[in-house]
């Protein structure tokens, strides 16, 4: 009865609150052995890329359909997102990213751009009309990625952080 309470009083409690904050602190997906014997060692797998796309699918769902804490169309003011420096870790984090932000939600040019905003090339030969006003292909939303180095090229420890994870 005093567990059903509490529970009670929790949920409760959390009616009245409002989310202010986010921090989610993951691993990377699903991965090759480290010591395999081939090139990949170590290296991301497409089960982990799916994984972590699944994943950004079901955060968007949560923050920005259901409690639209989070705008639909990528913020920078918003949104913070600082990878280790390793293949699988950068990997996983983009594609958790394209979950979050799949194609489409990407950003349009400013009015009347779509003719300026191209490499000035004598002979361009891309076809720049199928972009339309996206910025991108799919309306495509690239997301900053900062790379925290500190923690994995401290020379002073002599541990050997490439290993670690």
């Amino acid at each position: 009865m005093l567990k059903v309470l509490l529970t009670l009083l929790n949920i409760l409690n959390l009616s009245f609150c409002e989310l202010k904050f986010v921090i989610e602190v993951f691993r990377h997906g699903a991965r090759e052995p480290i010591f395999a014997p081939d090139l990949n060692a170590g290296e991301l797998t497409p089960s982990g890329q799916r994984q972590h796309y699944l994943l950004g699918a079901q955060l968007r769902e949560e923050y920005i359909t259901q409690r639209q804490f989070l705008s639909p169309h990528f913020n920078q003011t918003e949104f913070n997102v600082i990878s280790t420096p390793f293949n699988r870790t950068m990997q996983s984090a983009i594609s958790q990213l394209y979950g979050f932000y799949p194609l489409g939600s990407g950003e349009r040019l400013y009015q009347n751009l779509s003719k300026i905003a191209v490499p000035q090339f004598k002979n361009l030969t891309v076809d720049i009309d199928s972009l339309g006003e996206s910025a991108l292909p799919g309306k495509f939303q690239p997301i900053p990625m900062r790379l925290d180095l500190n923690r994995f090229l401290d020379v002073n420890t002599g541990d050997d952080r490439n290993t670690v994870e």
